[in-house]
C-alpha cells in the first residue's frame, strides 16, 4: 500500500509546475525560514541524516517552544555503510535527539525526502511541503550544485490534492516506523552547545 501511494506521489509531483532550482544554502534558508514561523507540528523524511547540522538550532529552538519535531529515516541506508558513515550517523542522530526532535525509522527505504511544516493544523489548513532532489551533475555543469525544489501550500487551491497525498503517505509511514533509541553518547551536544544554539535561533529569529 505503501509503495503504490508513494508513486501516486511522485506522479503527482513530475505532474506539478511549481519546480525550482535553488543551489543548497538557499533550501536550507528557506526551510529555517519556514520552521521558525510555524506553529504546528515538524516532519523531516531523510536518507543518512548528513543534513541534521543544518537544522540543530532551529529544531532547539521550536523544542524550546514546545513543538513536535519527528525525523524518519530508513535504515535500510545504513546496511553495509562504512564504520565512519555508521558512526556519522550516531553523532547525527544524537545531536537530533538533544536539540529536542523524536527520531524514528522504517525498515524500508520509501525515498521520501521533505521537509512538512505545521502537520496536524485544524484541517491541515497550515501545511506546507518542502521537497528537493539534487540535480544531476552531468546535466549541466552550472546546474551541479543546485537542486529541483518544490513548495507548496496547503492554503492554495492548486495545492491540496498534492498536500494531502503527502500527509497521507506520512500517516502510512509512521505507523510501520519505530522509536530510534541510542544509548546516550557523551559529549555530542552539551548543555552549554544547546543554550548556544538557542541562543543563536532566538537572534535569528
Amino acid at each position: 500500500v505503501i509503495g503504490l501511494s508513494i508513486i501516486s506521489l511522485v506522479i503527482d509531483i513530475v505532474n506539478q509546475k511549481k519546480k525550482n532550482k535553488f543551489k543548497r544554502s538557499a533550501i536550507v534558508k528557506e526551510t529555517q525560514r519556514l520552521m521558525i514561523n510555524s506553529t504546528g507540528k515538524i516532519v523531516m523524511f531523510g536518507g543518512d541524516l548528513s543534513w541534521a547540522e543544518n537544522y540543530l538550532a532551529t529544531i532547539a529552538y521550536l523544542s524550546n517552544n514546545n513543538q513536535i519535531v519527528e525525523i524518519i529515516f530508513p535504515k535500510e541506508k545504513l546496511r553495509g555503510a562504512k564504520k565512519s558513515v555508521y558512526e556519522r550517523f550516531k553523532k547525527n542522530v544524537e545531536r537530533l535527539k538533544t536539540a529536542g526532535a523524536t527520531v524514528y525509522y522504517t525498515e524500508k527505504d520509501y525515498h521520501l525526502r521533505c521537509t512538512l511544516i505545521d502537520v496536524e493544523s485544524p484541517d491541515n489548513r497550515d501545511l506546507k511541503i518542502i521537497s528537493s532532489k539534487r540535480i544531476s551533475k552531468n546535466v549541466r555543469n552550472e546546474d551541479k550544485n543546485k537542486y529541483k525544489t518544490y513548495i507548496f501550500d496547503n492554503s492554495n487551491e492548486n495545492d491540496k490534492m498534492l498536500c494531502d497525498s503527502f500527509y497521507q503517505n506520512y500517516l502510512l509511514i509512521k505507523s510501520n516506523s519505530i522509536k530510534y533509541w541510542f544509548k546516550e553518547l557523551k559529549g555530542m551536544l552539551n548543555k552549554d552547545e544547546f543554550s548556544k544554539v538557542v541562543s543563536k535561533s532566538k537572534k535569528r529569529n
